[in-house]
């Protein structure tokens, strides 16, 4: 069953009956879409209505964190352990990086996540300051902290992630210097040997793998890391020797 919830409720009643002020459990739905607004529907929406058998959820909008912060939080740490797919279409406010850092810390395990036409960089730049990194590393702050060497210890942002999809948008050099990082984040928490894969597609902007890049990636392909990177349906090869990366025959 899917479902998608994209316009505001009827102007007829601004606000939710005093009837919904307890927990809603949506037992068959599967996939979610859901354009978020500000209406007070929208935060009912997150405080009260819980999912069992929830999939994939394709999420976009925006809150004003400072005031819906805990129905947020609320909403995408009870989200239920089906839950695989996470895309985040069409962000394009400034201050969506903020909502992001909070799902991303609540949210359980997932193994897809997806940024579809998200134009405003900061967004996935900001996804990628966050995954791999220790949850209570960066609590609260607007100010994301990589505090993943050494051997501190504790669970990751993230964890179970295997592949991030982006379509559209726009990435430049800082894109690319968090991309490395979060790489370099997610190998040091001894994954298993499911190859993690970045997957690009219709992508504007600078190139993201500059030399420096291709240097680093080799590094962590070398050392075991399994990789895949695809840039508009082609595989990168990592394997020459001078670590610049090549399409591979496919």
């Amino acid at each position: 069953m899917e479902f998608e919830l994209s316009q505001e409720p009827p102007r007829v009643e601004s606000e939710p009956p005093a009837s919904l002020s307890r927990t809603i459990v949506v037992k068959q739905l599967k996939k979610l879409k859901w354009i978020l607004s500000s209406h007070p529907w929208s935060t009912a929406f997150l405080r009260y209505v819980r999912f069992t058998q929830l999939h994939s959820l394709q999420w976009s909008g925006y809150l004003i964190v400072e005031r819906d912060k805990e129905p947020l939080i609320s909403f995408f740490s009870k989200l239920p352990s089906t839950l695989q797919n996470l895309e985040f279409f069409d962000f394009r406010e400034f201050y969506s990086r903020r909502m992001l850092k909070l799902i991303l810390t609540n949210i359980p395990p997932i193994s897809l996540l997806s940024f579809a036409d998200c134009p405003y960089l900061p967004v996935l730049t900001g996804a990628m300051t966050i995954i791999g990194r220790l949850i209570n590393a960066f609590p609260g702050s607007d100010t994301i902290h990589d505090q993943t060497a050494g051997n501190m210890e504790g669970p990751r942002v993230l964890a179970s992630l295997d592949t991030i999809k982006v379509s559209g948008g726009y990435v430049d050099k800082m894109c690319s210097s968090a991309m490395i990082e979060m790489l370099e984040a997610l190998h040091e928490m001894n994954r298993s040997q499911t190859p993690f894969k970045l997957i690009f597609s219709g992508i504007l902007g600078e190139n993201l793998f500059v030399a420096e890049s291709r240097r680093r990636i080799k590094v962590l392909v070398d050392s075991g890391f399994d990789l895949e990177v695809w840039w508009d349906s082609e595989r990168m090869d990592w394997s020459l020797a001078n670590g610049a990366a090549e399409v591979a025959d496919t």
